[in-house]
């Protein structure tokens, strides 16, 4: 079997912070999502994932510094020795979204200040000689009625009783590799560490509301195929 260590391409006295960076860089790489149909991809991720399942956790870890794998297996336990969700550990890292950010996306459009891209369609004389272009961008905006707090009137959010206002919550499972401790967004809350009682009327509870929001946007005249035009401070 491979070193875990080599896999992931870290020292043994690989820190925790370290091991992640490691298990993000080859995780992106090697995910099943960015190689379809390719097995040996495939095969790779879950290799890297059972690596940094092991490494991260600090009995496994200990018990695999000892004893290497053949300590993963002691302990008279049967069954697949990949008996723990490798999506999960993937998802838990990333905060579920695979190739983004972890931030959770409500129904009312895109979070205050994230990027966003409008493609827009040039004709040859536009693009050479330049043009005053109108562009609708959809944006997040505070509730008024709430002051984005998505409590209705004369209420707060209070901390999440489930997690402890954390955010987090803790898995164990059995597997062969003894208990398997992770954490996971809170799905009470989904990871924001409160809970709404009384949701405000006007935006359910999301604190935000999605309006469309025109711009006029001059391009310069010769321009690529590609370029990028950026509009700072638009929501």
């Amino acid at each position: 079997a491979t070193d875990y260590y080599e896999l992931l391409g870290v020292d043994r006295g690989a820190s925790i912070e370290e091991l992640k960076r490691a298990y993000r860089k080859l995780a992106r790489e090697y995910h099943p999502d960015a190689n379809p149909n390719d097995e040996t991809a495939e095969a790779k991720f879950k290799e890297i994932s059972e690596a940094y399942a092991v490494l991260s956790d600090d009995e496994a870890r200990a018990r695999y510094d000892q004893f290497g794998h053949d300590g993963l297996r002691s302990g008279g336990m049967g069954g697949d020795p990949f008996n723990f969700d490798l999506n999960d550990i993937f998802e838990n890292f990333f905060g579920g979204n695979p190739f983004g950010g972890g931030r959770r996306r409500g129904p009312s459009g895109p979070p205050p200040g994230e990027d966003q891209e409008v493609v827009l369609d040039l004709r040859f004389d536009e693009a050479v000689f330049g043009v005053d272009k109108k562009v609708e961008i959809q944006t997040a905006l505070a509730c008024d009625n709430c002051a984005g707090s998505g409590a209705a009137t004369g209420t707060s959010p209070r901390s999440c009783t489930a997690c402890g206002g954390v955010g987090q919550v803790r898995q164990v499972r059995q597997s062969l590799l003894g208990q398997m401790v992770t954490t996971a967004p809170c799905p009470t809350c989904g990871g924001l560490g409160e809970e709404i009682a009384s949701p405000c009327s006007v935006c359910r509870g999301e604190g935000r509301y999605s309006d469309s929001m025109s711009y006029e946007v001059r391009v310069p005249a010769g321009v690529d195929s590609g370029s990028t035009l950026r509009l700072t401070g638009r929501g």
